[in-house]
């Protein structure tokens, strides 16, 4: 933190705040975006050890069934009442988008 404080206030010879102003615009418009996903994708990084160690099924999305429309897989089902606790307003298929990746 203190090599960051002394960066910002420190001006070189050729410096010039506005060169630091754009610096910082740069970074941070490199930095990582944050989806809706990436709560969901979080939880079920986390909850996928657990699953492993306890569940007989395979922790993925599953297969899609046309008779329901929708993809058969507990763990899908599992992360879905979870998250709606967090979130009321999630979705089924945002689960299954997000297994689907992880």
């Amino acid at each position: 933190m203190h090599k960051a404080t002394a960066e910002t206030v420190a001006l070189g010879e050729h410096d010039t705040p506005s060169s630091y102003h754009e610096a910082d615009l740069d970074r941070w418009s490199r930095r990582s975006k944050k989806t809706e996903s990436q709560p969901i994708a979080a939880l079920a990084r986390t909850f996928r050890p657990y699953w492993e160690r306890n569940a007989m099924r395979p922790f993925n999305a599953g297969r899609y069934d046309p008779a329901t429309k929708q993809n058969k897989a507990t763990a899908v089902d599992a992360i879905h009442l979870i998250g709606q606790k967090l979130d009321p307003d999630l979705t089924r298929a945002r689960v299954v988008t997000v297994m689907r990746v992880v």
